[in-house]
């Protein structure tokens, strides 16, 4: 095996500095959808920022405050996903290969996605 792709899971995230030291030690390259795996030493994470997703949720809580029936509004996905990659981690895989992903248009230009190198 040369590579682990972690569900997205409480457990995981409360767990996610163990994960990524068990993840190094056994030379894994590892992707998580959650950034605060990179934050604690994993390799990749694309998804998701939390911290965004409870900044949108407080706007349902207004409108249902001002009297909106919570069966009334519309679920929204998010629409900011990010890749972030460690590079540090990355370094002690092996290497960098990602050094080139910032020059694709499709990653560095899209609004949709944007990558952060740690």
């Amino acid at each position: 095996m040369q590579a682990v792709f972690l569900l997205v899971d409480g457990m995981f995230l409360q767990e996610r500095k163990r994960i990524a030291q068990l993840a190094a030690s056994a030379q894994l390259a590892a992707v998580y959808g959650f950034r605060e795996h990179v934050d604690a030493g994993g390799l990749i994470s694309y998804g998701v920022n939390l911290a965004d997703n409870l900044c949108r949720a407080t706007t349902y809580v207004v409108k249902i405050l001002k009297g909106a029936k919570p069966g009334d509004l519309a679920v929204e996905f998010p629409n900011k996903l990010e890749l972030i990659i460690n590079l540090k981690t990355s370094k002690a895989l092996g290497g960098r290969p990602f050094a080139d992903t910032c020059q694709r248009p499709l990653c560095a230009n899209s609004g949709h996605s944007q990558i952060r190198w740690r």
